[in-house]
């Protein structure tokens, strides 16, 4: 029966001239930089594994033009014992590794919240935060394929490099909003008008409540994944291939939309006046909706963009910080068709419901402020995600319901022909 360990290891030993010092230098580099395990003066050893071969071989050649002699052997433990201490050794040297990439992504947050904290968002330094970003992610994959054995710190070190890509995808977008802030509000507002007219022709007046309330579900499950899912896919290929995903994600929404969303037909027109435009956009049934609406996207902006950060600045890890986004959304997708349920059903006022939303969001961010650490993070996401959830299916309901009745009362005023 044969007892040799399965793992057999490469051992290099090198004898290099003395002079000129920059050519032993240069073979301790290529050694390093394959993560090869130093035994001794001149004496190396790495796995005998596939992913090695290629950086020995450089090694090798450095220390050929250098006039150096080498020797290559293959050699395995002795017993069990001493295999898995040559494993431990090599472990603890990877170990090392991965904590200089974790201080490392420290350090890459930190810089990107002191630009954030300076107000320096520009193209400029965007490119240098992804062309920093691009190493670490050479580097993780390196260390990655070294670490055959799974060091602890591996894990760590994962999470952090997810978290940059999340930070980077968050300054990111603050760059493109500072240097085109009107067309990011005006998409937005007209994404959001276009989506809640479609709800609203689409679902009889009655339904309202239930149909804003799934649309909002939706929605609001998108904010749950879609920052998990764009920071592994930046993580995997850069923002070349997070755009490259959504293109064909909107490519393929606009063909499912084509031939599953019904035809409508426009309402009938009605002649208007820009006085009574004016009355309208000044009458508080159309104002007090606007305003909660306007509140809960504030807070909504405050919550996904903010709690990371003051969780960060508290010491909170990566992990409490996603946590925090994750139940706000959460939260928000499952309020949000129990309260259009419940207006539907007569359960529920829009003015009621509208000012308790108001209320519990306020609570989520006093405790935003005042409250310290893990619980007031979490504490100020759930109330935040509960108050948006209720005052996002009621307003945009309030202002279908305002849109519906507006013919009705030109009719009455015009009088009958």
């Amino acid at each position: 029966m044969n007892d040799e360990p399965a793992m057999q290891w490469m051992v290099l030993i090198l004898r290099l001239l003395a002079q000129p010092s920059r050519r032993r230098v240069a073979v301790w580099r290529e050694l390093r930089k394959v993560g090869a395990l130093s035994l001794g003066q001149g004496v190396w050893a790495v796995p005998d594994v596939p992913v090695f071969a290629d950086g020995v071989q450089r090694a090798l050649g450095v220390a050929e033009r250098a006039q150096g002699e080498s020797v290559v052997l293959r050699a395995a433990g002795r017993g069990p014992q001493d295999a898995a201490r040559f494993e431990a050794m090599f472990t603890a040297a990877r170990e090392e590794d991965w904590a200089e990439f974790t201080a490392d992504c420290g350090k890459y947050t930190a810089e990107l919240d002191k630009e954030i904290g300076k107000g320096k968002l520009t193209l400029a330094e965007l490119e240098e935060e992804e062309q920093s970003l691009e190493r670490l992610r050479r580097w993780h994959r390196d260390l990655k394929a070294r670490d055959v054995f799974g060091a602890p710190g591996a894990q760590e070190a994962d999470r952090q490099l997810a978290e940059c890509a999340r930070r980077f995808e968050d300054y990111s977008e603050r760059v493109f909003a500072r240097l085109h802030p009107g067309w990011l509000w005006a998409a937005r507002l007209g994404q959001g008008a276009a989506a809640s007219a479609l709800v609203a022709r689409l679902n009889p007046q009655a339904e309202h409540g239930r149909a804003f309330g799934s649309y909002g579900f939706f929605k609001s499950i998108g904010y749950t994944a879609g920052p998990l899912l764009g920071g592994v896919l930046v993580w995997a290929g850069g923002l070349t291939l997070l755009f490259a995903v959504l293109m064909l994600l909107a490519a393929a929404v606009a063909v499912w939309a084509a031939l599953a969303v019904p035809a409508v037909p426009p309402p009938p027109k009605s002649r208007q006046t820009l006085l009574g435009l004016a009355r309208r956009l000044t009458d508080g049934a159309f104002l007090r909706p606007v305003a909660a609406l306007a509140a809960a996207t504030a807070a909504l902006s405050v919550g996904v963009g903010f709690l990371p950060l003051c969780g960060a600045a508290d010491g909170l890890p990566p992990v409490a910080t996603g946590a925090a986004v994750s139940a706000l959304a959460a939260c928000a997708a499952v309020v949000q068709p129990w309260a259009g349920r419940a207006l539907d059903e007569g359960r529920l006022t829009a003015r009621g419901g509208l000012a308790a939303g108001l209320a519990v969001t306020a609570c989520g961010l006093a405790c935003a402020a005042l409250l310290p650490g893990v619980t007031g993070l979490l504490t100020a996401a759930v109330l935040i995600g509960v108050g948006t959830g209720l005052i996002t299916p009621l307003g945009f309901a309030a202002l279908a319901l305002l849109t519906a009745l507006l013919p009705l009362a030109l009719a009455a005023r015009r009088g009958p022909r």
